[in-house]
């Protein structure tokens, strides 16, 4: 299973005997209610009985969520009063929700149970976890990414292909503006790997998702997908790519056949095998390792042939790292394997976007960062983002934040 999951439910269902025996009082809330608000030192916590809870931060009409707590959570964590930090937290209900809360005191008691800290400990690291998947997100991963991640991690660690959230939340969970967040949200639609209807989002093809996820995604996996509920929904969707001989699937995974030794791309026009004969693998190397050779037909093992998708993950990563220095990084994607032509071809392909454009985010959000968080001149900033003509910096940074730079520093200082 992948992390961050952003949905939190049961993992203190089995303290409900000892929370009721602590004396907790049973407390309703309507859609919209504020349980705990900002800026107030928390004298209760609470156990979320039924409905649903967010988890978020604000900062004056705007909001970000952290997360939605579910039946089986404690509200909030509690906390010394020599962590303020807490207090920036809002929990608000989502839905109908009935609580039982209880006093600090009767928790602190709770926590000498040595189960019960165990389970406080664990949820803690779980929410420092997700708060670390955060601050990569919105520093290294483009907007496409940031909506991949968010619907594969949930749809991965749940195994449900229904995630039932509304526009606003999702903007509110993944930090984009709504013009953006439908843009990205239209490319998986587009490509039919979502549908989405009012109120929720449907996963079409986990397969093709994954692949539109940032990489630390698919690497913290904690379980093999194949292990899962969507691991079945998933290695059916691959079944049914390869009886299509489907090449939108080359590049998303490879399968080899038991009987001939051999492993393919789905789109390989060679004879159809039995089902029961495939196994299926995320990279050329993986089926190589597991004794299985390139199928000569639709050479699966080749870049030119296919476009592989480690190869493209390595270009992208070339420009995360040397997109400030243009003479190199022409330097580096000239030394590639490919021509320039047909490497832009492949990158559109796959990330849905040109390199130049790609390249150009990168360094606007690089501009926007530096903007916020320094004082260094508006030219120093943009020369060390890899901009050498202001003009260009001015005309695109304009478009991108709707601003000049200086009035995006003022308004973000505000």
């Amino acid at each position: 299973m992948s992390a961050p999951l952003y949905q939190l439910q049961n993992e203190f269902e089995r303290f409900r005997p000892i929370w009721l025996a602590a004396g907790a009082k049973v407390r309703h809330y309507a859609e919209g209610d504020i349980i705990y608000p900002l800026h107030t030192a928390w004298q209760t916590v609470s156990y979320i009985d039924e409905g649903l809870v967010h988890a978020s931060i604000r900062q004056g009409e705007k909001e970000k969520l952290v997360a939605a707590y579910g039946r089986g959570m404690l509200m909030p964590f509690s906390a010394p009063e020599s962590v303020p930090i807490s207090h920036r937290i809002q929990f608000s209900a989502a839905t109908d929700v009935v609580a039982w809360e209880i006093s600090t005191d009767a928790f602190q008691r709770l926590l000498k149970d040595a189960d019960f800290n165990q389970q406080m400990m664990t949820a803690m690291w779980q929410l420092i976890h997700l708060l670390l998947h955060e601050v990569q997100s919105l520093s290294f991963d483009t907007g496409l990414e940031r909506v991949a991640s968010f619907l594969y991690t949930y749809f991965e660690n749940t195994g449900r292909d229904c995630l039932e959230i509304g526009t606003g939340d999702l903007q509110a969970y993944i930090g984009l503006n709504r013009s953006n967040l439908n843009k990205y949200l239209a490319v998986l639609v587009h490509d039919k790997i979502i549908r989405k209807q009012r109120g929720s989002i449907r996963i079409l093809s986990p397969t093709k998702l994954r692949t539109y996820c940032a990489p630390r995604i698919i690497e913290c996996s904690l379980v093999s997908i194949a292990d899962t509920q969507l691991g079945q929904l998933d290695n059916q969707e691959k079944w049914q790519a390869i009886r299509q001989r489907d090449a939108s699937y080359d590049g998303t995974f490879w399968y080899g056949v038991r009987s001939t030794g051999i492993y393919c791309v789905p789109s390989c026009k060679s004879r159809l095998p039995g089902k029961e004969n495939i196994v299926f693998f995320s990279t050329p190397e993986e089926a190589e390792a597991a004794g299985f050779r390139p199928c000569k037909r639709c050479r699966p093992d080749i870049a030119q042939y296919q476009p592989n998708q480690q190869f493209l993950l390595h270009v992208k990563s070339l420009i995360d790292h040397q997109f400030d220095d243009p003479m190199l990084l022409r330097e580096t994607l000239g030394s590639l394997p490919v021509t320039v032509r047909h490497l832009n071809r492949l990158f559109k392909l796959k990330f849905h976007q040109t390199i130049h454009a790609y390249l150009m985010d990168k360094r606007l959000q690089a501009a926007a960062e530096k903007l916020c968080h320094t004082d260094e001149s508006v030219v120093t900033i943009a020369l060390a983002s890899g901009f050498h003509s202001m003009s260009s910096f001015y005309t695109n940074f304009k478009r991108a934040y709707g601003m000049p730079p200086q009035q995006y520093r003022q308004k973000k200082r505000n």
